[in-house]
């Protein structure tokens, strides 16, 4: 056997090694990019989770509200007009701020997390909008501080309402 056999039997046998690590690195490359989609997906729902988990204790709080102050429940839940009186109407309007804060959260939350169904929130605000005056006096006073998320699903329920039919008082 000579030198030049010698040489050419090493340059197989680095190609062979080479080509190994090459597939070696292939596989690895394979599993690291499956566990990445794996993590990610898992990221995602865990976004949503925490997304939702947010939304519900905000809801919560909100619910507190309405526990600990009964007498503001007519006016968000069964189309009661607004209080004349200044101090009871401060109450309603702000409860109606903290609502409609909550339902920009929502949808600008809804509208970040892919995959997750937010139409029933989105009927929970059209409920709310169409039951509670303090609402629409609110929504129309102050559109412009808004997202035009929530402006999709509220703006076409106040087509055709003014100011009068709002309900809105200048206490």
């Amino acid at each position: 056997m000579s030198f030049r056999d010698i040489c050419e039997i090493i340059g197989i046998c680095i190609m062979f090694v080479a080509a190994l690590v090459a597939a070696g690195s292939l596989v690895a490359l394979w599993r690291q990019t499956r566990e990445n989609a794996c993590q990610t997906r898992m990221s995602s729902r865990a976004a949503q989770a925490s997304a939702y988990n947010n939304l519900a204790q905000s809801m919560l709080d909100i619910d507190r509200i309405f526990f600990d102050n009964p007498e503001l429940r007519p006016f968000f839940y069964e189309d009661c007009a607004l209080p004349t009186d200044a101090n009871l109407f401060a109450r309603v309007n702000s409860l109606a701020e903290m609502m409609v804060d909550f339902m920009d959260n929502a949808m600008v939350q809804g509208s970040l997390l892919e995959g997750y169904e937010w139409s029933e929130w989105e009927s929970y605000f059209c409920d709310m909008y169409q039951t509670s005056p303090a609402i629409r006096n609110f929504w129309l006073t102050n559109r412009h501080w808004y997202s035009e998320l929530l402006g999709d699903i509220l703006d076409p329920l106040s087509d055709g309402v003014s100011s009068s039919d709002a309900d809105l008082l200048d206490v």
